[in-house]
């Protein structure tokens, strides 16, 4: 089943499922000058520098076209499963001190990659049965996705983790994952929205708050852990952005836009830029 160009505005809402996240300077969670409004703030900064016409049409193509949206997932899926990895051994590798920063991101009993994989062998049923081949290859292909990975890795301290964590578990448990479940769902059907079940229903906002409350909890204004932890936190985005810049694939009906001319182009991008500074707004 497909969407077309209409659902731009909502394509921003589902943008934020597997990008972007709660990101602005308006944002009223959280205490006053704690951690989760600090991260809050570094976010918005990344995106003010990602609003580029072809991260705009990455977008809008998330929940109209199935190939953008699988395509998207598969890099998610691997920066994600790489992040959770890093988590769990700083949180538990006594060589790294057993991080406390780590164990408190831990208790919040928030996974995703297995239903990132839920979710990948369904949406590449139609293409082959070896999703994890198709994913990897497009991993391979992507430098963006690759210096991601490469800068999680990296990480050796909980303030380092907990800015990968932010931006990729925040993006779903804060974001547009509520939002974006239904729509997914009537895209690409039932089968594509694992990767939502736990972030919706009843106790979605119970999930929020323990969330924020997490975050004001990991460092205290002034220390250096509050910086790192918020430094990460746009350096991560920044790496966001930089995978969804890279999507090699234009959603289907772009022709169409292109065909009614540069001017007409050039008003939709505008509207869809716009709409997806109100969306940041708004979470």
């Amino acid at each position: 089943m497909s969407s077309t160009p209409d659902d731009a505005s909502a394509a921003a809402s589902a943008s934020e499922s597997t990008s972007a996240g709660p990101s602005t300077t308006k944002n009223k969670k959280g205490k006053e000058g704690g951690m989760y409004r600090a991260c809050m703030s570094a976010i918005h900064n990344a995106h003010m520098e990602s609003h580029k016409l072809r991260v705009v049409v990455t977008v809008a193509g998330l929940i109209s076209d199935k190939r953008i949206y699988r395509e998207v997932l598969s890099l998610y899926y691997i920066i994600t499963r790489e992040a959770e990895r890093k988590l769990a051994q700083l949180a538990n590798d006594g060589n790294y001190g057993n991080d406390a920063i780590c164990r408190k991101i831990m208790a919040l009993d928030h996974s995703f990659t297995q239903a990132y994989e839920k979710d990948l062998k369904y949406l590449y049923e139609d293409v082959s049965s070896d999703w994890r081949g198709k994913v990897d290859a497009l991993y391979a292909s992507n430098d963006a996705a690759k210096a991601y990975v490469k800068h999680i890795e990296n990480m050796r301290s909980g303030e380092e983790a907990a800015g990968a964590i932010l931006a990729l578990w925040g993006a779903l448990v804060m974001g547009g994952g509520a939002a974006a479940s239904p729509r997914i769902k009537s895209a690409f059907g039932e089968g594509a929205t694992h990767l939502f079940a736990d972030v919706t229903g009843p106790q979605a906002g119970k999930r929020r708050t323990a969330f924020v409350d997490c975050w004001d909890s990991l460092a205290e204004p002034g220390s250096a852990s509050f910086d790192e932890i918020a430094s990460q936190s746009q350096a991560c985005m920044q790496h966001n952005n930089r995978v969804l810049a890279s999507v090699e694939r234009y959603p289907w009906w772009l022709s169409w836009i292109v065909a009614g001319g540069v001017a007409a182009a050039s008003v939709s991008a505008f509207m869809l830029r716009r709409s997806l500074v109100g969306q940041a707004g708004k979470s």
